[in-house]
């Protein structure tokens, strides 16, 4: 158990945020998976090139996002709303930086999602990556929800979902459990407890027979 006396915000502190306003990408990013380090990387992490072209990240080499996987987040106009660079520098401190405001990631269609299966929530983009060819999942680039992203996850229910599966990473249990008890007044929800660090440190198997026991 984490000591009461820790607060959310001294664990889990605030990824870094610009200040709000319109939103453009470096003038310097490449696509990721031409840069050989960031394709390196994002292999590391399972991804393939038809993957990573799917959520179209790029690559920072240069300037405030240097070393940083670039991951574009659009509404569902097509229009930039944010984007978090993710250090590739195991040394960096500061593994997120964002640009823009924090909304709920969810690069797809609800057209093209099963709502008959639950809809999962975890915590940052790798997690969602490897967990969304299973299951329908969003992320909430961090594991404090904002209520404009609440809103988001509310607006997704009347599409059908059956019920609300939280995976959060190892530690952010409290988390998790608090945004339980926000949705339950709306959908049945469940948080996801597994023995691994977070889902994104896990193979496409390993996802399955975690999930198995929530499906």
């Amino acid at each position: 158990m984490v000591s009461a006396s820790v607060s959310p915000s001294d664990r889990y502190p605030p990824r870094v945020s610009s200040i709000r306003g319109p939103v453009r990408l470096p003038d310097d990013i490449v696509p990721a998976w031409v840069n050989h380090q960031a394709r390196s990387y994002l292999q590391g992490r399972g991804l393939t090139k038809e993957r990573v072209a799917s959520y179209d990240l790029q690559f920072c080499s240069k300037g405030y996002m240097a070393q940083r996987i670039i991951i574009p987040i659009y509404a569902d106009d097509g229009s930039l709303v944010a984007y978090q660079g993710r250090s590739i520098d195991p040394n960096e401190p500061t593994r997120y930086v964002t640009q823009g405001s924090r909304p709920l990631y969810r690069p797809w269609d609800i057209s093209d999602r099963d709502s008959r299966q639950p809809l999962l929530i975890v915590e940052g983009f790798f997690d969602l990556a490897v967990v969304d060819s299973i299951i329908p999942t969003v992320a909430t680039l961090g594991v404090m929800v904002s209520p404009p992203q609440l809103a988001e996850i509310l607006a997704l229910l009347p599409a059908g979902f059956p019920r609300v599966l939280i995976w959060y990473d190892a530690g952010a249990e409290e988390e998790a459990f608090s945004l339980k008890l926000r949705l339950r007044p709306f959908i049945l929800t469940d948080v996801v407890v597994s023995a691994e660090k977070d889902p994104g440190s896990m193979q496409t198997i390993q996802v399955k027979e975690v999930l198995q026991d929530y499906l």
